[in-house]
């Protein structure tokens, strides 16, 4: 028994074990009015934290392994696991496969993948509510350049005259 137990393990493939953690930050600005037509509102708007089984459930979705899978270039990625580490807000990501590198890069990559795209979206975000500060920006220079003519044309008709201070 003890000579089949050392033939099957010197014929066993090893195989290696890569774990990535990530932890699930949820917004915290929090800003009490919201207005649909500004979107610096809904920066600061009292959004609801990310919930983190959505996330697992995200990061084992097809789509984010496909994407793991093309931005690594292999045909078959480890054997991925992901799962939420009980009472945090933390998610694991596991991934086996007989060459310790390839586990190690399908783990780091889908979390990669999956930041990159959260970060996508608040950065859309920040330049869209970006472009409306400019355009508000914009417009109050125009509303002051106007009152400032108005007032001198008034000043001009009516021959006030400014007192200096002391």
């Amino acid at each position: 028994v003890t000579v089949l137990g050392a033939v099957i393990t010197l014929l066993t493939t090893p195989t290696y074990r890569a774990v990535a953690y990530l932890l699930v930050d949820p917004p915290s600005l929090r800003f009490n009015q919201f207005d649909a037509s500004n979107p610096i509102s809904e920066l600061l708007s009292g959004t609801q934290p990310y919930k983190i089984e959505t996330q697992v459930r995200r990061l084992q979705g097809r789509t984010m392994m496909d994407k793991t899978r093309a931005s690594l270039q292999v045909g078959k990625l480890p054997e991925i696991q992901v799962r939420s580490v009980r009472d945090t807000d933390i998610i694991e990501v596991a991934a086996e496969d007989p060459d310790p590198k390839k586990a190690a890069a399908a783990a780091n990559e889908l979390l990669r993948i999956y930041l990159e795209e959260v970060g996508g979206k608040t950065r859309n975000k920040l330049q869209h509510a970006l472009a409306f500060t400019e355009s508000g920006a914009e417009k109050a220079r125009g509303e002051l350049e106007s009152a400032e003519n108005k007032l001198r044309d008034f000043k001009e008709r009516n021959r006030v005259v400014e007192l200096e201070k002391d």
